[in-house]
């Protein structure tokens, strides 16, 4: 069975469950190169952040690299 990710919908307020295809996982080494969740951009683990919109089922968030950072913070402020 394939592990899902929970991608939070600003405007709905829901949760969208997608496939975790890449196999992505929340915890990693501070110097491993790594996907973001979002835009797959490879990134040295210690330079991303924690993701407000990619969790867990039991709400841990993803890594994502600085450019999706920034969008979830403006589509979470935009519809605020």
């Amino acid at each position: 069975m394939m592990n899902m990710l929970h991608k939070w919908d600003f405007e709905k307020r829901e949760y969208e469950e997608v496939p975790n295809e890449l196999n992505i996982k929340t915890m990693y080494e501070m110097d491993e190169v790594v996907p973001c969740v979002n835009c797959q951009e490879l990134t040295e683990f210690g330079e991303m952040y924690t993701s407000r919109q990619w969790h867990t089922a039991r709400g841990f968030g993803y890594s994502v690299c600085e450019k999706c950072k920034a969008e979830e913070y403006r589509k979470e402020h935009e519809v605020r």
